[in-house]
């Protein structure tokens, strides 16, 4: 195993030995390693982030507001690199109220 020293400021310690008592370490090198760690992983998954991402985006809305349905398809037409598929569903009063719950 490798040593090796750190300095910090008071308030930065104050706060690191807080944790360690939250989180039960029995020391602050086993803090640093789990903190390292952890860091480290972050860092590699961010790394590894390849490929495309797939989301669904869902509005609820009144289609009798003025020009809202031909905003939303022109929206739609400006980004059909990004839009694979689209839905139109009709909700009645019961439902909206569940939505809004």
């Amino acid at each position: 195993m490798d040593r090796f020293t750190i300095s910090l400021e008071h308030e930065l310690a104050c706060e690191f030995d807080e944790l360690i008592r939250e989180r039960g370490y029995a020391s602050r090198s086993e803090a640093v390693r789990d903190v390292l760690r952890a860091h480290l992983q972050s860092r590699s998954e961010r790394r590894e982030v390849t490929g495309h991402c797939i989301a669904t985006l869902s509005y609820v809305y009144n289609h009798h507001e003025r020009e809202l349905c031909e905003r939303l398809n022109q929206l739609q037409h400006d980004h059909h690199d990004l839009t694979v598929a689209t839905t139109h569903a009709h909700l009645d009063h019961e439902q909206i109220g569940r939505a809004h719950v």
